[in-house]
């Protein structure tokens, strides 16, 4: 069931104030993980570095784009819907893939280790 279309509705801004902030905050944080993915992998897991560099970090950014264009649509849509105009889209981040990634790799990577 979908919300009911609000009638004069206004135009809603593409940037407000603190959205800059808001970019460089989220852009350290997923950097941050990168790198983090990045030395589990080649050091502790011992992934070879083609595998990282050429599909782990283009596959993480490539999710990176798609889900936060993904949320910002959907935070756009709701704002043309209801008619308001402070909906904002949910930070987009790696965090759980991250682990669930690194789980699953250091499970079939490191002898011994059980899923």
């Amino acid at each position: 069931m979908g919300l009911p279309v609000a009638s004069g509705r206004s135009k809603v801004s593409l940037f407000c104030r603190g959205d800059v902030n808001g970019f460089w905050a989220l852009f350290a944080d997923n950097l941050a993980n990168m790198i983090i993915v990045t030395g589990v992998c080649v050091y502790v897991l011992h992934v070879p570095p083609e595998a990282v560099f050429g599909r782990i970090l283009p596959g993480l950014g490539v999710s990176l784009l798609l889900g936060l264009g993904f949320y910002a649509w959907l935070a756009r849509r709701m704002c043309a819907r209801t008619g308001r105009d402070d909906f904002t889209a949910l930070p987009y981040g790696i965090v759980a893939g991250l682990c669930a990634m690194l789980h699953v790799t250091g499970a079939k990577v490191i002898p011994g280790a059980e899923h």
